[in-house]
């Protein structure tokens, strides 16, 4: 849902509520790690393309299994399908901390 310039986006997984900030000015640099990290969106053509940054979350999976460092960057696009019906969605993980290589999924 669109909140002022932000998009507020409902996780139903852990009931998670995170927001998108879509100002171009928006800074990572100056917010304050959290969990969910802080997350900056644009536009590209029909995609939402959301980098998220300052995660202090200490794990990269549910299960506790693989940890991750607190210089992880995630790249997210959220792009719906031309009916409007479904929506793909694309992950790529960047830890340099944790991973030899990029996650994708």
């Amino acid at each position: 849902m669109q909140q002022d310039q932000n998009i507020r986006l409902h996780v139903e997984f852990f009931d998670v509520l995170r927001t998108i900030h879509m100002n171009p000015a928006s800074d990572p640099k100056g917010q304050p790690a959290s969990a969910q990290g802080y997350s900056v969106g644009h536009w590209e053509d029909d995609v939402l393309v959301v980098k998220t940054s300052r995660v202090n979350w200490p794990y990269f999976d549910n299960m506790a299994q693989f940890p991750q460092s607190e210089s992880v960057e995630m790249l997210e696009r959220f792009v719906l399908n031309e009916a409007g019906t479904q929506m793909q969605y694309e992950l790529t993980v960047i830890d340099p901390g944790s991973f030899s290589e990029l996650v994708v999924g």
